[in-house]
């Protein structure tokens, strides 16, 4: 098996681990109902990491898997995620980022692009979706929640020799 088959089936495992321990035990340590989302911060991750092209790749696999675990129409978070992974891929190598600060602000604009296009998809389609009102206490929740989070994963997913250099 070559080395990008064999990244990109990493790269699917992480995220499935990810959504699955987002809904089960995540759904235990919620904080007033909000969760980390930490798909996106895995995708983040990836992205940046991978380039745009498994960014999207990645964003759309995460985004699928999450609309058949959720309520919401098929393709809601498909559309959303794949937006970011070309986001964060699109900087790889552009920003060089270090061990908290940066992986912190990267998740954290993440969350805040997630809301906000989560908010134009809902009202765009018309979809009744969680995401219904933006400026919520629930949203800084989350990005708080996914901040602190940020610093664990990223470290985590960079004890993976495939993701150390950063090539696809």
């Amino acid at each position: 098996m070559g080395e990008k088959m064999r990244l990109t089936f990493l790269t699917f495992f992480l995220i499935v681990c990810a959504l699955l321990l987002q809904s089960t035990l995540f759904s235990i340590l919620s904080i007033g109902g909000v969760k980390p989302d930490l798909s996106l911060i895995v995708l983040i991750f990836i992205s940046y990491k991978r380039g745009n092209m498994a960014g999207q790749f990645t964003g759309f696999s995460a985004g699928l898997i999450e609309d058949f675990l959720g309520l919401t129409p098929l393709g809601f978070h498909s559309l959303v995620k794949t937006l970011i992974g070309f986001l964060y891929g699109y900087i790889k190598g552009r920003v060089v980022i270090d061990i908290i600060v940066i992986p912190v602000l990267f998740v954290t604009i993440g969350t805040i692009i997630k809301l906000f296009l989560c908010w134009i998809v809902s009202l765009i389609f018309s979809i009744q979706a969680v995401y219904v009102s933006f400026f919520h206490l629930n949203t800084i929740i989350e990005i708080i929640y996914n901040a602190v989070l940020t610093p664990f994963v990223f470290s985590l997913l960079n004890l993976f020799k495939s993701f150390k250099t950063g090539e696809t």
